[in-house]
């Protein structure tokens, strides 16, 4: 497990390594176009550097979320010692994910497995399901007489947290997805500004040499010149 955590704390250092140069190369690419251009590349910028902090910081958070997460699952079993708020929570979570129990499965239920825990017809004798023996004096069985019931076989903490997972790598992928298509048409776009100021300044050259070569001086307007005869001396 050491190894593990070693990986994935070298992981998370170069993924931010990373994401920081990029950033600083999109703020240097920020300030250069606001003292070249104008005020447009500087609003791209600021976006871009939002989302960006907004992806970095989404990564970690989602850490934290899930370890708190975790505790707090592990701190409300065993369920039938719950309090009935908790109780009702668990039992619509266990209604609409088909999941029984918070970690061990209906064994956080103690001897009280609540009729959420049973098995639909849909999912009866699939891997889904488990058969468990109770005892008579569970009311909250179906059936009085039956001594073996089918519950779900899957606990509901980790369907929880693997739910919280996609949302997490959803939002980061969308944050991400923005920063791209940002950062893309910020260079596109400043790419076309730099060629098109530097087609001007080839066409104001030309032109303002052009113009040299065809102006002719006020003075030879006013005075054309004429042929003058100079005596000769004898």
């Amino acid at each position: 497990m050491g190894n593990v955590y070693l990986c994935f704390k070298w992981s998370f250092i170069v993924v931010n390594v990373l994401f920081g140069i990029a950033g600083g190369l999109i703020v240097l690419l920020g300030e250069f176009s606001r003292f070249r251009y104008n005020e447009f590349f500087l609003v791209m910028t600021a976006v871009v550097v939002v989302f960006l902090w907004a992806g970095i910081s989404l990564v970690p958070f989602s850490s934290q979320v899930k370890d708190r997460l975790q505790v707090y699952f592990r701190s409300i079993t065993p369920l039938d010692k719950a309090s009935s708020e908790i109780t009702t929570v668990a039992n619509k979570f266990q209604y609409l994910l088909h999941c029984c129990g918070v970690y061990n499965g209906y064994q956080d239920w103690g001897g009280k497995i609540p009729l959420t825990c049973h098995c639909s017809a849909a999912y009866q004798n699939t891997p889904k399901c488990r058969t468990v023996s109770i005892s008579y004096e569970g009311f909250w069985v179906r059936r009085a007489e039956d001594s073996e019931l089918q519950v779900y076989s899957e606990p509901c903490a980790p369907i929880i947290l693997k739910y919280l997972d996609k949302v997490f790598a959803v939002f980061t992928g969308a944050i991400f997805c923005v920063v791209a298509v940002a950062a893309i048409g910020m260079i596109m776009s400043m790419t076309l500004c730099c060629r098109i100021r530097k087609r001007s300044i080839e066409l104001g050259s030309a032109s303002s040499s052009d113009s040299r070569k065809s102006e002719v001086p006020l003075y030879i307007e006013a005075f054309p010149l004429t042929h003058v005869n100079v005596p000769q001396e004898y």
